[in-house]
């Protein structure tokens, strides 16, 4: 039929990745390594996207900030939300896929280890500046990140997939379909 034909000639154009293959946001599609043949990248593995770590930030904060002060979050506040909850992922995946220098895209940004120092730190500088509730939203949305990326893998019992939470004491799993450039 003529839908037929104009499917398979969208979704497939020799090996090159067309509208059926489009990359994820994790990538651009690579060729296997056997074959050739482009496939699409893999997207997040059990993970959640970047707006999604948004939206759960934000949701938090929002609470937060509602139960106590009775006012919706904006501003600075707003702001440090933002920037924690895409933290964790602009230090690891660049760290990991880029440059191979952490084992994987979920380790050390993805560590309470690390959350425990860079939250003393950001607790250190809003003491001194007087930004106690910008510091708190911003360590809570990059722990509301942190636990949004290992609830998928708690709630299916999948523990070893939970290894980047106490990185490097525990090892971290490595996705099979996680970048590798």
């Amino acid at each position: 039929s003529i839908r037929s034909d104009t499917a398979r000639r969208i979704c497939s154009f020799g090996n090159r990745t067309t509208r059926a293959a489009r990359p994820s946001s994790h990538g651009r599609p690579r060729p296997d390594r056997e074959t050739g043949v482009f496939k699409p990248a893999a997207g997040p593995p059990g993970g959640v996207l970047p707006w999604g770590h948004l939206a759960v930030g934000y949701l938090c904060l929002s609470v937060a900030v509602w139960a106590r002060y009775r006012v919706p979050p904006r501003g600075p506040t707003a702001i440090a939300v933002a920037i924690g909850t895409q933290l964790p992922d602009l230090i690891d995946k660049p760290l990991a896929w880029r440059f191979g220098v952490i084992p994987s895209g979920r380790s050390l940004a993805h560590s309470l280890l690390f959350l425990a120092a860079l939250a003393a730190v950001a607790w250190a500088l809003a003491v001194r500046y007087d930004r106690r509730l910008e510091a708190s939203a911003f360590v809570g949305a990059y722990l509301s990140h942190v636990l949004a990326d290992a609830f998928p893998a708690a709630l299916a019992g999948e523990w070893a997939k939970l290894g980047s939470l106490l990185w490097p004491i525990t090892p971290v799993y490595q996705y099979p379909d996680e970048l590798d450039y």
